[in-house]
């Protein structure tokens, strides 16, 4: 990868982490600030609202309300993904088997963007790598936050080592490790109910093909 390239690469990692941050300082804002007497200021709003906005533009009520709709935010944060992926390990055939890794990926193309990690025993997130690439080179990682005893440890590659998050970003990165465990217990908790209404279905379907089939008794009548 050229530097052009690996610059191009880094930034769009760059920008997809600060659009992470941005998201999330807005939700949290959300479920603090009704918008009455909000001290936003518009140009804040506006980037929260990922408008333009020049010297003297000023937010309307509408944009205020929009920018304060805490499900609007959620469902953006929802949305920001353009696949969530998880994986299991080795295990013998039959056995179940409890996926070990998670893959988020932000932005696909070149440059590309995504989140990678291992998953817990209970299936939440223990850590989170940013990584990017460019086209036909290898994902590199841009940083790496794990949690120990509490605390965030930063692992920075000898190529990125000037780059760091700061304490909120990294707070930040691991409210979306949180939100991606939520995400995947739901989609569980779904995929069981579906396959219990496929269950039932299956047997009502089987039930009611044996009571046609099922050969008529003789009449003396």
């Amino acid at each position: 990868m050229s530097n052009e390239d690996k610059n191009r690469a880094k930034d769009q990692a760059r920008a997809q982490l600060d659009s992470i941050v941005a998201m999330v300082n807005r939700l949290e804002h959300c479920q603090n600030c009704d918008g009455e007497d909000c001290e936003l200021s518009s140009a804040e709003i506006y980037e929260g609202l990922s408008l333009s906005h020049s010297e003297g533009d000023e937010a309307t009520d509408e944009e205020k309300e929009e920018y304060h709709d805490e499900d609007v935010v959620r469902q953006s944060i929802s949305e920001d993904p353009l696949e969530i992926s998880v994986r299991s390990g080795w295990h013998s055939p039959g056995e179940e088997n409890e996926a070990d890794e998670y893959l988020v990926l932000l932005c696909t193309g070149g440059p590309a963007v995504r989140i990678t990690g291992s998953l817990g025993a209970y299936g939440e997130p223990e850590d989170a790598k940013l990584e990017y690439q460019d086209w036909f080179t290898p994902w590199e990682r841009y940083c790496n936050t794990t949690s120990e005893e509490g605390e965030a440890k930063m692992e920075m590659p000898e190529d990125i080592k000037v780059e760091s998050l700061t304490e909120q970003q990294t707070r930040k990165l691991n409210e979306l490790k949180a939100w991606i465990y939520r995400q995947r217990v739901k989609h569980r908790k779904e995929k069981q109910r579906g396959e219990r209404r496929e269950q039932r279905q299956a047997k009502e379907e089987a039930k009611a093909e044996e009571l046609n089939t099922s050969p008529a008794q003789s009449s003396f009548f």
